[in-house]
């Protein structure tokens, strides 16, 4: 996948407050809405290292949710004091 993509992705779902529909969220990364199912298994598959559930499908999948505290914790650890 495309870092342009997740990046979209990603930024779309910050901007809505966390939940979008996948064909939204989709469409605004730049992919065809007919993918997003798919499009939306594979930044699961990116995101939630550890099975920690940073980006998950509620709604029978057809939406998707993002915890932003957990995608901080996971991407962006804090710094150890020095």
């Amino acid at each position: 996948m495309e870092v342009g993509k997740v990046e979209r992705a990603l930024r779309a779902l910050l901007d809505a407050k966390g939940v979008l529909p996948a064909a939204v969220l989709a469409e605004r990364a730049g992919e065809v809405s007919a993918r997003a199912g798919g499009f939306a298994n594979m930044l699961q598959r990116i995101l939630n290292v550890d099975n920690y559930p940073v980006l998950s499908l509620i709604d029978n999948g057809r939406t998707v949710r993002l915890d932003v505290t957990l995608l901080r914790e996971q991407f962006l650890p804090a710094k150890a004091s020095s």
